[in-house]
């Protein structure tokens, strides 16, 4: 049996291990501990809102670096950002708010 988990941290105590754990992930909130841990324990991370500094936080400090990365590689910056967040999964958000 496996089971998924959305923001396991290091102190949920759970009788079973879940397989991945989706939390909030991004240049911004990077949260190393839980990383670890969760790297440790097998466990992968699916990214949630990785997309924020861009949509959430424009002009931030990594942005000129993603349009650096985004123009070397003819890649968009959204697509640097899910690329280069270093987790197994990511999670975006449909632009549409029509019916799949």
């Amino acid at each position: 049996m496996s089971a998924g988990a959305a923001d396991y941290t290091v102190s949920c105590n759970m009788l079973l291990q879940p397989v991945v754990n989706q939390i909030e992930f991004h240049p911004y909130l990077q949260q190393p501990k839980l990383q670890d841990f969760l790297h440790q324990h097998s466990i992968v991370t699916e990214a949630y809102s990785p997309l924020a500094p861009l949509v959430h936080k424009p002009g931030g400090p990594v942005d000129a670096v993603i349009q650096q990365l985004a123009d070397k590689y003819s890649r968009t910056t959204g697509g640097c950002l899910c690329m280069g967040q270093g987790c197994g999964i990511t999670v975006g958000r449909r632009q549409s708010q029509d019916p799949v």
